[in-house]
């Protein structure tokens, strides 16, 4: 379907590519920070507010655990914010 979609905004205009993969790229922004939202709060929980003992190995295991996922998360939606800005400059063009 993305194929499609993508192939299709190109027939008619080139620059459509580029509309295309911004709009994508916002809907994958807001998708990874809805995600990363969700990590925090409940690492947050377990590590702060759920009584967790984070004293023992498994429950600091996790906590790194969490961290490491929030941050490549957020690694890779900086990846897709700078394809929506490098599709966003080129729409301009």
């Amino acid at each position: 379907a993305g194929f499609s979609l993508g192939f299709a905004s190109t027939i008619f205009c080139p620059r459509g590519m580029y509309l295309t993969t911004e709009a994508v790229e916002t809907f994958v922004e807001e998708h990874y920070m809805v995600q990363v939202r969700r990590l925090r709060y409940d690492t947050a929980e377990k590590g702060l507010c759920g009584g967790v003992d984070v004293n023992t190995n498994a429950a600091r295991n996790s906590l790194k655990a969490g961290a490491e996922l929030i941050l490549l998360l957020e690694t890779c939606c900086q990846d897709e914010v700078h394809h929506k800005e490098e599709a966003r400059d080129r729409a301009a063009e």
